[in-house]
């Protein structure tokens, strides 16, 4: 049985529904990160310490991000002045069809919309289950502490009757977030529609434009223009252009706008958000250009891709498989 803290009920708006999504901070790894009937996010925003997950001794230092799915074997060896971000979630809260079951099975249909949202999850199934711990740049860890509080907000204020689709596409986006920290670190292949697709090169092969790369992934929802990188970055325009299309193959308008679509995508098709608030929250201040760059990559206008790809995207109450 979970219990009601690793949920979150409706107050004023959907009094009658429970979303198996909560959040808390706390100042000690908690046996709470043990719960067997979640998924457990922590941002760790302050100390250090060694935790072993699955035999393995792992050091961490501020900022740093540790995922931990249903079955993670968790032992804290040392932590010192520590504080976390916790966030706790049954995968169904994203899709219906995630299970904890259908999460230890190989994905089959690797090309489908769905794909994607088994992608977001990679980080819980590392190393089958043990756990993951990644050691955060500043760039990276305030986009996710940014997440992390829209996402608080939502939960604790429950402002209006969208309170847990934004949740929801919240969770999304620190999803999707984690899921290219990780492939980065591991070098896997993101699976999921062709469209959308895109690869973020490693470190140690692009040292001048990985910093790039990094700044529009946890900047896509911001306004982003060629001058304000090259200002950033101390280069020229043309420069930047040229060694970033050297490096990626593709230019940085285009690349950005991947990242945007891919992250629309997976909005318009688990949540029922109005689009208007998606192409804001991707960065599109006039919903006629995001309309036409979407339908650029994937072929279909912003409704059409949700009606054709858009699940069942309900109030009901939650029930756990």
């Amino acid at each position: 049985m979970t219990s009601e803290k690793f949920e979150t009920r409706g107050n004023v708006h959907h009094q009658a529904y429970h979303m198996p999504l909560s959040y808390a901070i706390s100042d000690t790894f908690s046996d709470d990160l043990r719960e067997p009937h979640r998924y457990k996010i922590a941002l760790i925003t302050s100390g250090s310490g060694i935790l072993t997950l699955a035999n393995e001794r792992r050091a961490f230092i501020a900022p740093s991000i540790l995922c931990l799915s249903e079955t993670s074997a968790m032992r804290v060896e040392k932590a010192a002045s520590v504080a976390l971000h916790l966030v706790y979630f049954h995968p169904t809260v994203i899709n219906r069809t995630l299970t904890f079951a259908s999460m230890r099975t190989e994905y089959r249909d690797i090309y489908s919309p769905e794909a994607m949202d088994y992608s977001s999850l990679r980080p819980f199934r590392h190393q089958h289950h043990a756990g993951w711990l990644h050691n955060l740049g500043l760039v990276e860890a305030q986009r996710l502490q940014e997440i992390f509080n829209a996402l608080a907000r939502q939960l604790e204020t429950q402002p209006d009757g969208y309170w847990p689709c934004r949740s929801r596409t919240y969770l999304i986006e620190l999803l999707f977030a984690l899921a290219q920290l990780y492939l980065n670190e591991t070098h896997e292949q993101e699976i999921g529609p062709q469209c959308v697709k895109f690869e973020l090169p490693t470190p140690p092969e692009q040292p001048e434009i990985y910093p790039v790369l990094v700044h529009l992934l946890n900047n896509y929802h911001k306004r982003i223009t060629i001058p304000e990188l090259s200002k950033t970055f101390h280069t020229n325009r043309n420069s930047l252009s040229q060694k970033f299309k050297k490096a990626t193959g593709t230019t940085v308008v285009d690349y950005l706008s991947k990242v945007r679509v891919r992250v629309a995508c997976q909005l318009l098709k688990d949540s029922s958000l109005p689009i208007v608030e998606i192409s804001e929250r991707t960065g599109y201040v006039d919903v006629t250009h995001f309309g036409r760059t979407f339908r650029k990559y994937t072929s279909l206008s912003p409704s059409e891709y949700r009606d054709r790809y858009q699940g069942e995207v309900s109030l009901r109450p939650h029930q756990e498989n």
